[in-house]
């Protein structure tokens, strides 16, 4: 399962008051003798990577360091906005132990010609070196639209500064460009002239680059969508800023309905509205309530604010300006963190949250739906195009990874307890994750269950409480098909050369990297989930397959034994290369004799997507 990624990141929109931010981004590992969470170090400077950044050189691989990594599913972080350098230089260890690892910080540039590294680009090389990963909001402070070229001119200006460069992992390109207090021109004009520009200066340096965040609608995505935002970012920015936990995960379905899958999503401000004149026990509560819809929706997302202040979700900070402790705020944080490694909040009974501020009208049960996905319960992982069953589907046993499978429910609603039945057979589960056949090791080790070829009827029921108690939301049920059927041509004893899958190699311990042993589709890959910068890409074929012709990165060769390795091996120690953010193509195609002669059988080509 993948590593854990955890953040900081800085103020937004209307609760910004005054700033000079961070933001971070992290993964986390768990030290079995003391408990402790460990930063993992995440640049080229520091032991987990294998080889420098930005380049393909593999001649100099460094050591991995020994860690033992927490196996989790989701994202968090949080936004570190501006302080003294005390109060920074103490919120340093406390992120540690909370298990934050990544950060987001904030640059404001008041003209483009102004080329100097401020306090916020300092603290972002301090807290890389700290082993936080990094991502930093470029804002236009004086909130005219710009010259595009001024604009390329200063990011290609930062991707000069080396150091810089090497510490910053992620790039926000501007905030709420829906506000006028950011920008002052149109969405179209902000993409035109900030994003675009940007991003083309970062991609040609193999950087990674998350749209702004607008402040709380939608809509404006998808306005932005229309000007070709897709073509000029990796990540989705969004700020689900609502009154109430309901009306925000509406939105949340709604920006969902609008991007469909198209790019990640990244939540690079969050908080809940509408208790700021309230309890702020409550409002810690709200907080703890929502990040569950949260970290199921946005692949990054990063709590507003690290350090408390005046402005509008300001006091919901987990630290006072002095760098202490700010209770009740700090305690619903850590609670993020045992729910993202899989662990109940509180002794199994979920917070009582009035969803109800001033402008909220709440959930009700009409409203909620539930999504059904098909896991691989070898790697914990869903498989590909297999994220939303519908009724209808048709699932081929023969085109998926492994044959240990696994049912998960995702139910929309603010559910405590979902209740399934597939094919007259019942189960309740009141905790994450919901598995139709349960689950192991508070939720990091899925089982598997018994998927036979025939005809399934699923029924999902989601509850307001605990063991299919209190609210029944509405049912949704989901008829599908489970058949067992070879590819035509490829058959193992058809006579022709065959491609079977493609498999990820981890090229220092030159072992397959768990999940990706038989990728048969096109993939994305978080780079921090590998363990490893050095890797290598398998071929896997039939028996009736003597070579194989490989081209990828620009280069084509004939490989003629066991392993199919598309840069070559010595005998099965494999060479590899240093993927960086971006897509890869490996395309390859089987013969029956060596040196790619005799009959010609199947080519084969997929798409790797690092992020």
């Amino acid at each position: 399962m993948p590593v854990l990624e955890c953040g900081i990141a800085f103020e937004c929109t209307q609760h910004r008051a005054n700033i000079a931010g961070l933001m971070p981004v992290h993964s986390r590992g768990h030290c079995a003798a003391s408990g402790v969470v460990q930063v993992l170090k995440r640049n080229k400077n520091q032991s987990i990577f294998i080889a420098p950044r930005k380049t393909t050189d593999t001649s100099n691989v460094e050591r991995l360091e020994d860690r033992r990594l927490m196996a989790v599913n989701y994202d968090i972080g949080i936004n570190v906005n501006s302080a003294s350098n005390a109060a920074f230089e103490k919120s340093i260890p406390i992120m540690k132990k909370l298990g934050v690892t990544t950060v987001r910080l904030w640059h404001g540039v008041d003209a483009w010609d102004h080329k100097e590294i401020t306090t916020p680009l300092k603290r972002a090389v301090r807290l890389s070196n700290e082993g936080f990963d990094v991502l930093m909001v470029i804002a236009n402070d004086d909130r005219k639209v710009p010259n595009a070229a001024d604009v390329k001119s200063w990011f290609n200006w930062a991707m000069d500064q080396d150091e810089l460069r090497k510490a910053v992992d992620r790039w926000e390109v501007g905030n709420e460009p829906d506000l006028p207090q950011y920008w002052n021109g149109s969405l179209k004009q902000y993409v035109q002239n900030f994003l675009k520009p940007a991003s083309e200066a970062l991609r040609a340096h193999g950087e990674t680059v998350v749209s702004a965040g607008v402040s709380w609608n939608p809509k404006d995505i998808e306005e932005m969508i229309g000007y070709g935002m897709l073509n000029y970012t990796d990540y989705i920015g969004f700020h689900p800023y609502a009154n109430g936990v309901s009306l925000q995960n509406k939105r949340i379905q709604e920006l969902k309905d609008i991007v469909r899958g198209r790019k990640p999503l990244a939540a690079t401000e969050w908080n809940v509205r509408g208790y700021e004149k309230g309890s702020k026990t409550d409002w810690a509560k709200a907080v703890e309530h929502a990040y569950t819809n949260i970290k199921d929706n946005f692949e990054l997302n990063y709590y507003f604010v690290l350090f408390a202040n005046n402005s509008m979700a300001g006091p919901g900070g987990i630290l006072k300006s002095d760098g202490s402790i700010n209770k009740p705020f700090y305690d619903a944080f850590a609670t993020f963190i045992k729910q993202a490694g899989g662990t109940p909040v509180v002794d199994g009974t979920p917070p009582v949250v009035d969803e109800t501020p001033p402008v909220d009208n709440g959930n009700t049960p009409s409203e909620t739906t539930a999504q059904l996905s098909l896991y691989n319960a070898d790697t914990d992982r869903v498989i590909s195009g297999i994220s939303d069953i519908k009724t209808g589907d048709v699932i081929n046993l023969a085109d998926l990874p492994s044959r240990k499978l696994a049912l998960l429910v995702k139910p929309s609603a603010n559910a405590q307890s979902v209740k399934m039945t597939l094919n007259g057979q019942t189960q309740v589960q009141s905790h994450l994750p919901y598995a139709f056949f349960g689950d192991a090791q508070n939720g990091q080790d899925l089982l598997a269950g018994d998927l036979k070829p025939g005809a399934y009827t699923m029924t999902i029921t989601p509850y307001s409480r605990d063991h299919a108690a209190g609210a029944a939301f509405a049912t949704r049920t989901i008829r599908f098909t489970i058949i067992d059927s070879a590819t035509p041509g490829n058959s193992d004893n058809d006579g022709r050369a065959n491609i079977r899958s493609y498999s990820l190699i981890n090229a220092v311990t030159n072992q397959v990297i768990k999940g990706y042993e038989s990728i048969i589709d096109d993939v994305t890959i978080k780079l921090s989930s590998l363990g490893t910068r050095n890797v290598a890409v398998r071929v896997n074929a039939d028996e009736d397959t003597q070579s194989i012709r490989v081209s990828a990165l620009g280069r084509t060769r004939v490989e003629n034994a066991v392993p199919y390795a598309f840069f070559g091996d010595n005998r099965g120690n494999y060479a590899g290369f240093t993927p960086h953010t971006g897509k890869y193509n490996f395309t390859a195609t089987a013969f029956t004799q060596n040196n790619g002669q005799g009959s010609r059988g199947d080519t084969a080509s997929i798409d790797i997507r690092f992020i």
